[in-house]
């Protein structure tokens, strides 16, 4: 009984709604059926000539005539429609539209894809050689002392006049 109790509080303390269910079998077999079902079972096969109460009535009634009328009825139906007049109906509401759309999308492409760009080279010759100068100096400074620990700079093999050649084409003051 003490392990009885022990499951129950276990479930109750995980919330479970097995806690509050009793313990009962929900179903209940009859003293004695176990003992009796062969000799049942061996009178239900013996007792076959009684008969089968099976019905074989149709859920669903098909009326009179039905199936004599049908061809006839189908023919009607399909010789009213070949004489009626039809009307073939054009969208051209739609297709005006999907022609507008598609015309807007060219000229927009074309516009967007044919204007000629300038160049790198045009785009930078139009700024001020001022303004380069201060940008290089903010942005790429150099700390001479950090140069020289790198390595000595008469080890560069560079002469003193390709240096000012250099400074003189690119406008340095």
């Amino acid at each position: 009984m003490n392990n009885h109790n022990n499951i129950k509080d276990e479930l109750k303390e995980l919330n479970s709604m097995l806690a509050d269910m009793p313990r009962s079998m929900p179903y209940a077999v009859p003293q004695g059926y176990f003992n009796q079902l062969p000799e049942h079972a061996a009178a239900t096969v013996m007792a076959g000539d009684r008969e089968l109460t099976i019905k074989h009535d149709a859920p669903y009634d098909v009326p009179a005539d039905y199936f004599d009328q049908l061809p006839s009825k189908i023919m009607a139906k399909v010789t009213a429609e070949e004489t009626g007049n039809r009307r073939v109906f054009v969208p051209r509401a739609q297709w005006l539209t999907a022609a507008m759309l598609a015309m807007i999308i060219s000229i927009g492409g074309f516009i967007t894809f044919s204007t000629h760009k300038e160049a790198p080279e045009q785009m930078l010759s139009s700024v001020p050689q001022a303004e380069l100068q201060s940008y290089v100096q903010t942005r790429y400074a150099l700390d001479v002392n950090e140069v020289l620990k790198e390595g000595n700079i008469n080890d560069l093999n560079i002469d003193n006049k390709d240096i000012i050649a250099y400074l003189n084409e690119t406008g340095w003051e």
